[in-house]
């Protein structure tokens, strides 16, 4: 006869106790820098630009109110009308009723970023649209416009200009 081997019973698997629950981190009260408020920013609404005086006084002497510098007082009449000056000259003579609007910024030594040359407005005439940008384009790659004056404190000039029919004739 055999002897068999004494069975030895599975060790019981011992019962798995929950983990401890995580306690929640101390809290600490914060004061804030500063209570107020911050008041959001509103972006300003676009200007019409104001056209060239017309009627019974009207002429090239006002052609300089085409021109709108956004944002910034420019108290140069002298630079302003050169800017007139050589947008007609770019974009020459035209009888057309259609009015476009350029925006463009000039740096202090009188170069324009080609980035920066953007339509405001269209005319709804392509043709008119591209003699318009175009002569800003033109104008800017001749340097046209001259260095900003000597007493003007900033880099750079924004710029808006409205081709309107009082001006191109």
């Amino acid at each position: 006869m055999e002897k068999k081997a004494p069975v030895t019973p599975p060790k019981p698997v011992p019962k798995k106790t929950p983990a401890p629950a995580k306690t929640p981190p101390k809290q600490t009260k914060q004061t804030p820098v500063d209570a107020t408020p911050v008041p959001t920013p509103t972006p300003k609404t676009a200007e019409p630009a104001p056209t060239a005086a017309g009627g019974a006084t009207g002429g090239r002497g006002a052609d300089n109110a085409n021109v709108l510098t956004p944002g910034i007082e420019f108290p140069y009449p002298a630079y302003t009308n050169n800017i007139v000056r050589q947008l007609i000259q770019f974009f020459g003579q035209s009888n057309a009723r259609f009015t476009a609007e350029v925006s463009f910024v000039i740096r202090r030594d009188g170069s324009v970023d080609p980035e920066t040359i953007r339509f405001v407005t269209r005319s709804g005439n392509y043709s008119f649209d591209q003699r318009a940008y175009g002569a800003v384009e033109a104008a800017a790659n001749a340097h046209a416009f001259g260095t900003l004056p000597p007493g003007f404190r900033e880099d750079i000039l924004p710029v808006r200009f409205r081709f309107t029919p009082s001006i191109l004739r």
